[in-house]
């Protein structure tokens, strides 16, 4: 008997026409019942928080310990100039909330840096933005060892970063179907490939940890305030 919360209602299977179509409706399924910590609501947190409340996420938990200043204001898109000086996540439930009422939308005013570990399992994918680099490598630790979806990122300037840590990653590659024996002759004949036939490949990823990756590739983390 099917989960009730994996069950995909006739309005939202017309609310999501496009990206079941885009990615299926088994990973729509998946997206349905998927709990997210989002922490950072600068101007690239209100940006991936937008992108996922408005493709069907189960739950969100916005976090920030920082209150709204003026340049909040002009970078991001969540909150108003009324909203100055208040905190930066619970200013911007209500106009997430506005983006996709089917989305739990809640908020936390503490800092991520005093969660312990316990606090993470409760989530399916933990995204972590303006965050130093001990802070990303301590939770990324947590989320690797936990078999939780790790992603982070910043932005200085003109230039940013993106990092992704989703453990072990099992995928399906479709390839072009190729024919034995149908070029040449011998041990050097060739196989020629089908384009009309498909087949079906299944891959494993296995990604490595933020700190992991910042002593492989000498990697110079700017630092932040």
């Amino acid at each position: 008997m099917a989960n009730q919360d994996q069950l995909i209602t006739e309005d939202e299977a017309e609310l999501y026409d496009r990206q079941i179509r885009l990615w299926g409706l088994d990973a729509q399924k998946r997206l349905r019942v998927t709990k997210m910590l989002l922490v950072g609501l600068g101007g690239l947190g209100a940006e991936v928080c937008k992108n996922i409340v408005l493709a069907g996420i189960k739950s969100i938990t916005l976090m920030d310990d920082q209150n709204v200043t003026e340049a909040d204001f002009f970078s991001q898109f969540l909150i108003t100039r009324e909203e100055v000086g208040k905190n930066r996540a619970t200013a911007s439930v209500a106009r997430v909330q506005e983006l996709n009422p089917n989305v739990i939308v809640t908020s936390d005013e503490t800092s991520v840096t005093d969660k312990e570990e316990a606090f993470f399992k409760q989530f399916d994918i933990v995204c972590l933005t303006y965050c130093k680099p001990e802070t990303i490598v301590k939770v990324n630790t947590f989320c690797h060892e936990n078999n939780i979806q790790f992603f982070g990122g910043d932005i200085f300037g003109f230039y940013g970063y993106s990092f992704s840590d989703l453990n072990e990653h099992n995928f399906v590659e479709e390839k072009p179907k190729k024919i034995k024996g149908s070029s040449g002759e011998g041990p050097s004949k060739k196989q020629k490939v089908d384009a009309t036939e498909t087949v079906f490949i299944k891959r494993t990823m296995h990604f490595t940890r933020f700190k992991e990756a910042l002593e492989k590739n000498g990697v110079v983390y700017p630092r932040r305030k």
